[in-house]
């Protein structure tokens, strides 16, 4: 369930009701529209009627205010963002893990979608006789689906064929050019895919890094440049707003978690989470930072 009593839910309840013109807990279908219009900039006319037409699951042509939160919080994304259909997640999972290692070890940029790294290295990496590979996936489950493709990833990584595509590379191999050289048959809607969730998961793991600073009082060890980055990447639709809905789809927190996390950076308690919000809580001081650690001690975060 959704906490009525922080604040971004708050800010939608007053919508809710705006519209709720006779006070009977439904809104009509072109409420509904408008608000998402309002909220959700970029959206086209056929993303706000689908998103209606799916709100509405009793088919009473009506919104109930449950239905109105669980199409603000739980639905898709008005912005769709590329699906991957051929390369499943747990392969690019694991890719994401060895790009994200060569970035940090060899990289001219600390962001892994702006990086460069030079192919010699990522060559060198690459040989059956280096473990850089293994040891960039060893925090992956060896287990199911996800050690199947580790395996798989691992001899791809290591065939003959990704190092004649190596040698066909630019000196210095940034992320789109590192998935065609490991994947050149995918078409190019594919490609777009992988590299959407390629940011997806830098998103999450800064996501997760900022959480843990804020919680357990690490330190400011990140950038302002990486803090903006993680921001954008969650920021789904670019509004410049993260929502409690973009926290838990592209953030990749549950809903308790992320309801509570906009409680702590809803620096003006409108119910919406600027960028200066984050830089701010940042900074917070520790006794805050207790209290929030205290709201997430169940959090696969800690």
């Amino acid at each position: 369930m959704v906490d009525d009593k922080a604040p971004a839910v708050q800010a939608m309840k007053a919508l809710f009701q705006k519209f709720d013109e006779d006070g009977d807990g439904t809104i009509s279908p072109q409420g509904l529209a408008h608000i998402l219009r309002k909220i959700c900039k970029g959206a086209s006319a056929r993303d706000i009627a689908e998103m209606v037409r799916e709100a509405d699951k009793n088919h009473n042509r009506v919104i109930e205010y449950q239905e109105f939160i669980e199409c603000l919080f739980l639905r898709g994304p008005a912005v769709q963002q590329p699906k991957l259909n051929v390369i499943s997640e747990e392969a690019c999972m694991g890719l994401w893990a060895v790009w994200w290692a060569l970035v940090k070890q060899y990289g001219n940029s600390s962001i892994p979608a702006e990086a460069g790294v030079a192919k010699d290295n990522i060559s060198k990496a690459f040989r059956k006789d280096s473990p850089f590979v293994r040891q960039s996936m060893s925090h992956l489950s060896d287990e199911g689906e996800m050690g199947i493709k580790k395996v798989k990833l691992t001899s791809r990584l290591q065939d003959p064929e990704v190092q004649d595509y190596l040698d066909k590379a630019p000196e210095t191999v940034k992320q789109d050019a590192f998935v065609h050289v490991v994947w050149p048959k995918l078409k190019s809607a594919e490609k777009i895919a992988v590299g959407e969730q390629l940011k997806r998961y830098y998103a999450q793991a800064k996501l997760s890094r900022l959480l843990k600073t804020v919680m357990c009082g690490e330190g400011n060890s990140l950038t302002a440049a990486e803090i903006r980055s993680m921001f954008d990447e969650v920021d789904v639709d670019g509004n410049g707003i993260l929502s409690v809905k973009e926290l838990v789809q592209a953030g990749d927190l549950d809903l308790e978690e992320a309801t509570s996390l906009t409680t702590f950076l809803d620096q003006k308690q409108d119910g919406m989470i600027e960028f200066r919000d984050v830089m701010e809580v940042v900074g917070m001081q520790s006794n805050v930072r207790q209290g929030l650690k205290g709201m997430f001690a169940s959090s696969q975060m800690n």
